[in-house]
């Protein structure tokens, strides 16, 4: 509805206390039986982007969970992979790595092409062997993701690479 397309414009403006609260109530209503709906998804994403950003990591992880579930009741299997690796990020930062594996090998690359969804999903999960040592199945990972985002993401390949860069050298630095 006029709301949530509110709210989401909110968060995207960097107004994420407004647009979070409009998203949070316009959810609510979705949680009922009659309001279950497939954009919830979407709502759930941008809830766990804030709480993201807030560092509120059992937050986001939670929308994480209930995106996931709706993705996979509507059978959106490249919703279910980058909500499963939201919510895998967010158990890695929480220190809970055992969990973050589980949420992220969810999301093993698929054969054939993928969508943009699938492929941020893969370089969310590139991460995680990055910063457990696979550099190199890592790599192979993020790779597969960014060959997919030509012409559909506002990211070019050469910036991809860049970022991934960057990946590295926080993965080789030493704790501080």
């Amino acid at each position: 509805g006029l709301e949530g397309n509110i709210g989401h414009y909110l968060t995207r403006m960097g107004r994420l206390e407004e647009g979070a609260a409009i998203l949070a109530d316009k959810l609510e209503m979705m949680r009922t039986p009659r309001q279950e709906r497939h954009d919830k998804v979407a709502t759930c994403w941008t809830l766990a982007q804030v709480h993201l950003v807030r560092g509120q990591y059992e937050k986001s992880a939670e929308f994480c969970r209930i995106g996931r579930a709706t993705s996979e009741h509507y059978a959106k299997e490249g919703e279910a992979r980058i909500m499963a690796a939201l919510e895998g990020i967010n158990h890695w930062l929480l220190g809970q790595p055992d969990r973050a594996a589980q949420w992220l090998q969810y999301n093993p690359p698929p054969e054939g092409p993928i969508s943009s969804t699938v492929a941020l999903a893969l370089t969310l999960n590139a991460l995680y062997p990055l910063h457990h040592g696979d550099e190199e199945g890592g790599l192979d990972i993020w790779k597969r993701g960014i060959a997919n985002w030509e012409g559909r993401m506002t990211m070019s390949s050469e910036d991809a690479m860049a970022l991934w860069r960057a990946h590295r050298g926080l993965a080789h630095a030493p704790d501080s």
